[in-house]
């Protein structure tokens, strides 16, 4: 919507700008390689000085953009050829306000020149001319390669919006597309899901986005993955397990029954792996991934929460999502889900472990009510030390001195930045990390193995003391007789 206000704040001003070209035009400014503060961008834009109303709605829009760049979502608004040409047109003259800028760092870093080329391919058929790469004309050759502007922007923008040390570091692999917005909307569902499972942790948003988009016509392909005994049984592949915690990612933005359920699904499957990794990874998660779909989740978290059979992890998560939709709706709900976790803690007959889980789901929200109950459960938890003493007396004072805290799912509320490109190199470094780690163990004690070992000298006969008769047999002690000759 900001975008919109300022493309329509800037359409009826002395300019009159294309909606693609103030679009191409922002674009590049979120991008601009140096301090874009600096520079009179927007004077351009407006040809002239740009009103309080023009500025205000412009630095929203480029935080909008900005967000959307580093989400790996971003596509340029164009919806037909001319505006292929009006974008690219745009993008180019936010360039030149700081020409020196962007060559600077073209020159740096050669694989982030490469999609500007590109956009001036497409904007001067001049340009096309004298490079003569193609004896296509112009005007085909903009038809037939508009669809890739967006992955071009997206893959400046791994370079342009990365800090020094991940430029230096950045494989051209890592950029690669899967495929443009038009390609992965041909995909059918098996298509789609194929590719989830093919590249693994290295999942690029736009495809995330197509599977949400599809929404509930795209839930049966992920209830059918889910479902499998396959997925579960320990021998699924490396791409399928991650695309199991895609399909959770997935279900939680999509709204509605049938995403609740296949969520539910989900979630009720990992109750027989409680050390799965999967935990893990959606730690806190859940009350986040059914917030869209609070109503239609409600019983199944409920019997989830109160299954004395289930995990403690998974009952904890599903109080945690009772309690998210009690704060949604309203304080009297609110305080009601808090009561009811207060009598699970209350529970002679819960174990330790689930006992400590629910003390921490109370010290998020400390309640004078609940106090002396978490004051018996330190006790308790200092006098056994079970499980190493999930809080003690002085952590229950501490929570009440400092009143509610924001809760443990806030943290995950932005979950699908899961894809962003920044996260995802920061994972593949993380694993080539632990790679090269692995082999260096390997090697040294592969090293250790092949190491030749000094075996310990072993007499071939009993050592002869001095005072013992001597071997010959004269009858005389040893050192009397033969100790001398060896």
């Amino acid at each position: 919507m900001t975008l919109e206000r300022f493309l329509t704040l800037i359409h009826n001003g002395p300019a009159a700008l294309e909606p693609a070209a103030v679009h191409g035009f922002l674009t590049a400014v979120a991008l601009h390689p140096g301090d874009i503060e600096q520079l009179p961008w927007l004077r351009v834009l407006c040809e002239g000085a740009p009103t309080d109303e023009i500025r205000q709605s412009a630095d929203q829009a480029i935080a909008d953009m900005h967000a959307a760049l580093q989400a790996g979502n971003f596509s340029p608004l164009i919806a037909a050829e001319s505006d292929c040409l009006r974008w690219c047109a745009g993008f180019l003259r936010a360039v030149a306000v700081d020409d020196s800028e962007w060559r600077e760092f073209s020159d740096a870093f050669p694989e982030a020149g490469k999609p500007l080329l590109f956009i001036n391919l497409l904007a001067n058929p001049r340009v096309y001319a004298d490079l003569d790469i193609s004896t296509q004309p112009h005007q085909e050759f903009v038809r037939e390669n508009a669809p890739l502007l967006g992955a071009t922007v997206r893959k400046m923008a791994a370079y342009l919006l990365a800090d020094a040390d991940a430029r230096e570091t950045l494989d051209e692999a890592e950029l690669l597309e899967i495929g443009c917005e038009d390609e992965l909307r041909a995909l059918s569902d098996d298509e789609l899901l194929a590719d989830l499972i093919e590249h693994e942790d290295c999942v690029p948003r736009i495809l995330i986005d197509e599977c949400i988009r599809r929404g509930e016509t795209f839930i049966p392909r992920l209830r059918a993955h889910v479902a499998s005994e396959h997925i579960w049984s320990g021998d699924c592949t490396s791409g399928e397990w991650w695309a199991t915690l895609h399909a959770a990612f997935i279900l939680g933005a999509i709204p509605g029954r049938e995403a609740a359920d296949t969520l539910l699904l989900l979630f009720g499957k990992m109750r027989g792996h409680p050390d799965y990794h999967l935990w893990d990874w959606l730690d806190n998660h859940w009350p986040i991934l059914f917030q869209n779909k609070r109503e239609q989740a409600a019983a199944g978290l409920e019997a989830m929460a109160c299954d004395r059979d289930g995990s403690a992890v998974m009952r904890y998560e599903a109080w945690a999502a009772l309690l998210e939709a009690g704060l949604a709706n309203g304080p009297r709900a609110f305080e009601t889900v808090l009561d009811r976790l207060a009598q699970v803690a209350a529970d002679t007959r819960e174990d330790d472990f689930m006992l400590g889980l629910v003390g921490f789901l109370l010290l998020d929200f400390p309640r004078e009510r609940h106090r002396p109950l978490l004051e018996d459960l330190a006790r308790e938890f200092e006098r056994t030390g079970t499980w190493g003493r999930p809080f003690g007396l002085s952590d229950v004072e501490h929570a009440f001195a400092k009143g509610d805290e924001p809760p443990p799912w806030e943290r995950h509320r932005d979950y699908l930045s899961f894809y962003n490109p920044a996260a995802i190199r920061r994972r593949q470094q993380r694993w080539r990390e632990e790679d090269e780690r692995s082999t260096r163990r390997d090697a040294m004690d592969d090293y250790r193995d092949r190491e030749p070992v000094e075996e310990p000298y072993i007499r071939p006969v009993p050592k002869i003391g001095r005072n013992d008769p001597c071997p010959c047999g004269s009858g005389k002690k040893y050192k009397k007789c033969c100790l001398g000759t060896e």
